[in-house]
């Protein structure tokens, strides 16, 4: 099991590692519609970093400060929130409603188009509800 201080660009997985015991914990899941330039745009962003992905690391300066409204931005270092925020933006998606060193999980709920998908448990989310790409 890979000890969870030591943060990186890593694949999450309800299967195994940290998520695998936290099944129970509350999960919202929001999906957001975004156009097809968006998409590629943020395809080829996460491919770039998979091709070095031990060149990215988690912001652990960054988490604490920003539950006190502290930006801190550090090349190729992210949180989870600012990771997303971050491939929003650059991508032309949408536009945060705070700087994306600031986003917590449940500020993207307030973004224009966010739609509630699944509410419940995290073991409760099925791979048809987590990776489902069909028309609202």
């Amino acid at each position: 099991m890979r000890f969870p201080l030591i943060g990186g660009f890593v694949t999450e997985s309800l299967a195994y590692g940290v998520y695998s015991k936290s099944l129970s914990q509350p999960c919202l899941l929001y999906e957001l519609e975004v156009s097809s330039a968006a998409y590629e745009k943020m395809l080829k962003t996460v491919d770039a970093m998979l091709s070095d992905y031990d060149a990215y690391k988690y912001n652990f300066i960054g988490l604490p400060l920003s539950f006190f409204n502290i930006p801190y931005e550090r090349k190729r270092h992210f949180v989870c929130s600012q990771f997303v925020a971050m491939l929003l933006e650059n991508s032309g998606a949408a536009m945060c409603p705070n700087a994306p060193s600031l986003m917590k999980p449940a500020d993207f709920k307030m973004l224009a188009g966010a739609r509630l998908v699944y509410s419940g448990n995290l073991g409760g989310a099925s791979q048809d509800v987590l990776f489902s790409d069909a028309e609202s």
